[in-house]
């Protein structure tokens, strides 16, 4: 079999809605640790210099939690509109 001109592209695409949703779903689950994931990949991410970058969804829950977590369990949702608007484009769910 000839594979010189085989080419396979994988399409990931932006984390849509529903991908969000169930970051913050697991951001607000204190059940679940997250503390074993580097959520550095994302440092910067509000920063028109940030470039897109793929990662798995609970990089970006972790994320969310550190960004929006409140002392007293609520969400911060200023902050989290702003993760949801720079993830649509900046953050790739794989």
């Amino acid at each position: 079999m000839d594979l010189r001109n085989f080419s396979t592209k994988i399409v990931i695409k932006n984390m849509n809605n529903d991908q969000f949703k169930k970051a913050v779903e697991i951001a607000r689950n204190t059940n679940i640790d997250l503390s074993k994931f580097d959520i550095s990949i994302l440092s910067g991410f509000a920063l028109a210099s940030f470039k897109k970058v793929s990662t798995i969804i609970e990089v970006a829950a972790a994320c969310i939690r550190w960004q929006c977590l409140q002392l007293n369990g609520g969400i911060d949702n200023e902050n989290l509109n702003e993760c949801k608007i720079h993830f649509r484009t900046k953050v790739e769910i794989v």
